[in-house]
């Protein structure tokens, strides 16, 4: 079980306790409920990252961080576009991971974005 003297990795806050209870947004809070069971169902061990900026999803096994996540409703939105993908690539950054993953309720898309291969994906193509 995670305490706060077990977190080798700065900046990690299990996701049980982060930002699940207080986003805005019903369709997000929608996703990312579906996400955090569906892979807690597949025993992933999953946080929330926050350092300069946020990370919604990192997936970690063992001591490693193997995935970074970042849940939006949509990134038709400027403002909402760069602040997920500088939350996703600053993490993606942080632990040396190469690509990164947004789950939307629609979009499908891949592009570089700061040196990260970065996916858009529908939640239900998951």
């Amino acid at each position: 079980m995670w305490s706060a003297s077990s977190a080798a990795l700065a900046g990690i806050i299990p996701f049980a306790i982060s930002e699940l209870a207080i986003s805005s947004a019903w369709s997000v809070i929608k996703i990312k409920g579906t996400f955090f069971w569906n892979s807690r169902a597949r025993e992933k061990e999953i946080y929330f990252f926050k350092d300069k900026s946020e990370c919604d999803f990192i997936v970690k096994t063992g001591f490693d961080v193997t995935e970074a996540i970042q849940v939006s409703a949509t990134l038709s939105d400027a403002k909402t576009r760069h602040r997920e993908l500088r939350g996703l690539t600053d993490c993606c950054n942080k632990f040396s991971l190469r690509r990164g993953l947004i789950i939307t309720l629609n979009g499908a898309e891949e592009f570089k974005y700061d040196g990260i291969a970065v996916t858009v994906m529908p939640l239900l193509l998951l």
